[in-house]
Formats: C-alpha cells, structure tokens, sequence
C-alpha cells in the first residue's frame, strides 16, 4: 500500500489531462491510430483481424477523455479503417459502405459504453481517494495520505507537526459547528504562513493537528513563521480565538512514517516541557521508547511495592515554620535505580493505571500522617492529583471510604496542574466543592505557565496557588519577574487565596518573598525531598530553623 498515494496522483494527472498533458496524450493516441491503419494495409486490408487493433487507441482515449474521448476516437478509428482502407490491399478492392459504416457505428458504441464505465471507475476511485486521504471538512491531504506517500531521498526541509491545544475546550464551549469553522480559518492560517514558499505541502492530520512538508533548509526561520500562529488572533463568527499551538518539527527523510513518529516525538516533548515549539534530536526517541518500557513495567512495580513517598516542607515565609510538605512519589527500579515522577506519570495519566497510583499515594500520605502525629508532627500534605481523577466516582468513592475509615481528610490537599484541560469549569467547580467538603483543600500548581491562569482562579475554588519556579528563579535580578511575582501574589490575596512560590534557591530570594508578602516557600535553598524517616529526622533538627534567622521582619 505504500505507492497507492503516488499511483492515486498520477492517475488523477493523467486521466484528467491539462495543458501539455493533454496535447501529448492526443498525439499519442492519433500516432498509434496512424500506425496501426499501416499495420493493417500493410498486412493485406481490412478483411484480416489485425483491424481489431484498432480497440487500443479507442480505449486509451475513453480512459483518458472519458464519454468525450471514446465517441470522438471511435469515430476517427472507424474513418480510418473506413473509406479509406481497401478490403484486400492486392486487389485494391474497396470495402462495401454498409461494412465499414457498420464497424464505425460499432466503433462507436464501444467507445461510448467504455467511456462511461471509465469515467464511473475513475470518478469512484477519485471519490474514494478523497474519503481515505484527504479531511473532507478542509479538503487537506490527512495523516493516512502522508503515511503513504513517498518522499525523495534528497528531499532537503523539514517536517512540522503543529497542534492547537486549546481546540476540545472551544469545542465544548462554543459547540461543534464554530470548532469546524475556526479549524478551517487555522488551516487557512497555517497555508497562509509559508505561501511565499513554493514547495510545501499542508496536512490535516486530526482534528486539532495539522502537519506541514516544507523544502527549505533553514530551520529556524521556518519556526519563527509557525510561532507566529500562537501569538495571533482569529475571527470566526464575531468572536477573536487565541490558538494555544505546540509544535514538533523533524529533518525530511525517505520514510514518511519515521518523519511523521520523530516529528510527534518533538511535539510531545514541547507540550509536556510547556515549551511552544521543539526540534528532534535522536536522544529524544531513545528517552520515549526508554520510558514506555518502564510504564510496561507499571503492574510488575505495584505488585512488587517498588514505589515509594518522599516528602518536601513549605516554610511560611512570616514564621519560618513548616507547616505543609508536597508528597512527591519515586519508584526504586530493581535495575534503574531510584526513577524521578517525569519519567513514568505522563504516561500513566493517559491510562487508568494513574487512578490507581493516586489512589495509592493518597493512602500512603494518609498513613504518613498518623505516624507523624506520634512523632510530634503536625503538617499537612498536599498531593499532586490529574483533573480528570476527580470526575472518576471510583476515587470519589475512595475519598468517602477513607473519610470513614478516620483518616484526616482535613490535613490534605490536591495540587492541579494549570495545563490540564478544563471543559467544564462549572462541573468541576461542583465536585470541588463537594470534596472541599470532606475537608481537602485546593492548590493550583505551576501558575503562571498554561495559558488559562487567570480563568481557573477566578472560576474554580483554589485556596492556594504555586507559583512557578521559572518565575522565582533569580527573582531579586529581575525586575519583570518580581513585577510577575507582586502582581500574582496581590491578586490572590485580594482573592482571598494564600501563595507559595516553589524553586526558591538562594536566601536573597526569600528575602524578596518576605518582602513581597507571600506566604509560602519551598526549594532546594532548604532540603531536597526526604523520605519518611529522614524527613522526621531532619524537621527535629535544627536544620528546619536556621534560615530564617537572617531575614528580617
């Protein structure tokens, strides 16, 4: 199946013939006309079979002509072998008008009947074509197209992969029909970018996914042309959309499936690092195939118990105490060692395996606590939580269970990833709130680096958010960053919700937190994360306490 894209191309050129196409086809089926009228006078006349040769080019012209084609080369094939072709070419005997008007009208109807059975055959493979390759909303070739079509081997450029991200919120908010037509204004969007280009070709790989086949050999303008597209507007309907674009792009190769997998490879790896756009490098596929060994392992690992908890403090900023510490789980590979959560939960996430791990956790961080109470502890843990878990019954079920179990609901809460999707804002504002009432509390984690920070504090009940450490790092040498940090923390306090900022690294930067009122702090200016016996260890120490002995009130 791997030609069909490229002998589906030529027999569209070639059966529909333009321009010099068409004028060489016409020539060549009048050529073989002409010899086959010598063949058959040059063999004794007409009364000899060699005159059924004559079906060939009355064939070859309905194929390529059609209805057309076959009425006007049947009647010139029957003219030919007609009046002016002798019967016996010894005796110059003329043929009998009745015989070759015969064979003419024969001709004739032959060559109708052909045409239109060729011009139904052609017509259907045409039409199945265009509902196996192509997107029949934008008419763009689809992934099935790319995956069979053949690339030369000396084809310099490059293959991009760019995906609207936001696409599945728009379509549940503003319905299928305006999704449909901002795809089509995107795509427009996406041919548009290049069209001063001469060779490329566009792609409708799904729905929000589309790919670009350029022949240019510099990479880096190209990008910058495609970055453009996340930083654009686009009008359907009365209404400006924003696309969240990602974008993965690969060096062209002979193999359109490898292309296609490295250039996904890039893309993936730009979406889970929340960069906009990436360039695949071979390393990347080693890292994914590498990774997606270890989620084969998964239920060997959770039969095994290979995973563990590891537990890192938040300092209140006024008081220096530790009063909440993030639960953050590790797997001890028997022969990778110690795996960090990067590495296996963007994979478990797309599975129901992440129920189960989170599940896991939750149980865990609940134990922990009881044992940290006996050790003089009093904290609270919060626990990274996927969205969707918490429109799973299962887990919601699970909460209750361990409610009435006695577990201390109260001294947990469920960091949310900003990335994660939201279709719903008033669905799953309803199941928040119904879990708040159990007593967990809500942090939404890395603020500030999705592109919907503000509508899900404003429309979802958080109690606290992180700030991300892209925002703390070097904050007291920025200026725009600690403008980024106030307003941030000045905005959730008039909220009424608390802030940490995580990836805090130096003490001048707590120092610019104290200063800038946030209420929390973690990074590795105080520990890394500890296990359970450490982390018990180290919060009696002395350890926790010394640095915040410098700051000033």
């Amino acid at each position: 199946m791997k030609n069909i894209v490229s002998i589906i191309d030529i027999l569209e050129k070639w059966t529909t013939p333009k321009g010099t196409r068409k004028i060489l086809v016409t020539l060549f089926i009048m050529s073989l006309q002409i010899m086959i009228y010598k063949v058959v006078y040059m063999t004794g006349g007409a009364k000899y079979s060699y005159a059924q040769a004559m079906y060939i080019p009355l064939i070859l012209g309905s194929l390529f002509f059609g209805v057309m084609g076959g009425f006007v080369f049947g009647l010139s094939s029957g003219l030919i072998l007609g009046p002016f072709m002798p019967l016996d070419t010894v005796t110059m005997e003329m043929q009998d008008m009745i015989n070759w008007n015969y064979r003419l009208g024969f001709y004739l109807l032959i060559g109708l009947i052909t045409g239109v059975i060729m011009e139904f055959l052609i017509s259907t493979i045409k039409r199945l074509n265009k509902l196996s390759f192509y997107n029949h909303f934008t008419n763009l070739p689809n992934a099935r197209y790319f995956e069979n079509m053949r690339i030369k081997e000396d084809t310099p450029g490059y293959f991009f992969i760019i995906e609207m991200n936001n696409y599945s919120q728009i379509l549940y908010n503003l319905g299928y029909e305006f999704s449909m037509k901002l795809i089509k204004e995107f795509s427009r969007e996406v041919s548009n970018v290049l069209k001063t280009y001469g060779e490329t070709q566009v792609f409708h790989l799904q729905d929000n996914k589309f790919g670009v086949l350029v022949k240019h050999t510099n990479e880096k303008e190209i990008s910058k042309k495609f970055l453009k597209l996340g930083q654009m507007s686009i009008k359907v309907d009365g209404i400006e959309v924003h696309p969240y674009i990602f974008i993965g792009a690969a060096r062209c190769e002979k193999d359109s499936c490898d292309l296609l997998k490295k250039a996904e490879y890039a893309r993936l790896f730009a979406k889970k690092n929340l960069r906009n756009y990436h360039m695949y490098i071979p390393e990347l596929s080693s890292k994914i195939d590498s990774n997606f060994k270890l989620f084969e392992e998964f239920p060997r690992a959770i039969s095994n118990k290979e995973f563990f908890l590891c537990y890192h403090p938040k300092f209140e900023v006024s008081t220096g105490m530790v009063k909440d510490a993030e639960v953050l789980i590790r797997w001890m590979h028997p022969k990778r060692g110690i795996v960090g959560p990067n590495e296996f939960i963007p994979y478990l996430e797309t599975t129901t395996f992440i129920t189960k791990i989170t599940k896991w956790v939750l149980r865990q961080s609940l134990k922990s606590l009881n044992i940290m109470e006996k050790a003089g502890i009093d904290i609270k843990l919060s626990i990274n939580v996927p969205l969707k878990i918490l429109e799973d019954p299962e887990f919601i079920g699970y909460l209750k269970e361990m409610r009435q179990l006695g577990y201390p609901l109260k001294k947990i809460e469920f960091e949310i990833l900003e990335r994660d999707c939201v279709e719903d804002f008033k669905k799953i504002s309803d199941i928040m709130n119904s879990i708040k009432k159990m007593g967990i509390k809500f942090s939404l984690d890395d603020f500030g680096t999705g592109y919907s920070a503000l509508s899900y504090v404003k429309k979802l009940p958080f109690d606290k958010i992180k700030l991300d450490m892209m925002f703390i790092k070097d904050l007291e040498k920025s200026r725009e960053n600690m403008d980024i940090v106030k307003s941030a923390i000045d905005m959730a306090h008039h909220m009424g919700i608390t802030v940490v900022a995580e990836g805090v690294e130096s003490e001048d930067t707590l120092d610019m937190l104290k200063q800038l009122k946030c209420d929390y702090a973690q990074g590795f200016y105080f520990n890394h994360p500890l296990n359970q016996g450490d982390f018990i260890k180290w919060y009696h120490s002395n350890e926790n306490t010394k640095f915040f002995q410098k700051i000033p009130s």
